[in-house]
């Protein structure tokens, strides 16, 4: 029912871009990736120094690639889709708008629980058994819309968990730079 493309590439420094056998190949100076284009959803080049050629802009469009480009100030100033309108996205798009409410707060209560169900496993891989627990018990208690906001409770617990306090701390001073 939905696409498969997930990736969205931003391009900030000089790149060759080209393609074969169905993958995006990026060049910088010495370094190479690959990234297969049914992969991507969204490239946006924030600088002038992208190499690229018509023939990939068409593959683009072939795999309904969303391009972006921006200018100086670094804005978006240009866009670049398929000519052909793809009707999909404005049909899924559709098909959520008619859900009733009743059903988006059961989707909406099941992404927590789900989200909060990762999180817990994750720890247990990591032998945090106790935080883990925790965070098992907050998602057998989630309400419909997340009512008692146990997203937010079992963020607590898993971030200080999951990594080290310096690291935190190293944020938290990043954060309040801006």
């Amino acid at each position: 029912m939905f696409e498969e493309a997930f990736r969205t590439l931003f391009l900030s420094t000089p790149t060759k871009l080209s393609h074969k056998n169905n993958a995006l190949y990026l060049t910088q100076d010495t370094k190479s990736f690959c990234i297969p284009l049914k992969d991507i959803s969204v490239i946006v080049i924030d600088t002038p120094q992208i190499t690229l050629s018509s023939s990939l802009l068409s593959t683009f469009a072939k795999h309904k690639i969303l391009l972006f480009v921006s200018d100086e100030s670094h804005i978006p100033s240009g866009c670049f889709m398929s000519y052909l309108p793809h009707f999909r996205g404005a049909k899924i798009l559709q098909y959520q708008i008619k859900i009733k409410q009743q059903q988006k707060s059961i989707l909406w209560q099941k992404i927590i629980q789900q989200k909060i169900y990762n999180q817990a496993q994750l720890l247990f891989l990591q032998n945090q058994n106790i935080t883990a627990n925790k965070l098992l018990s907050l998602q057998k208690g989630v309400k419909l819309n997340d009512s008692t906001n146990n997203e937010a409770k079992a963020s607590m617990l898993y971030f200080p968990a999951l990594y080290e306090k310096d690291f935190l701390e190293r944020i938290f001073v990043l954060l309040t730079l801006h």
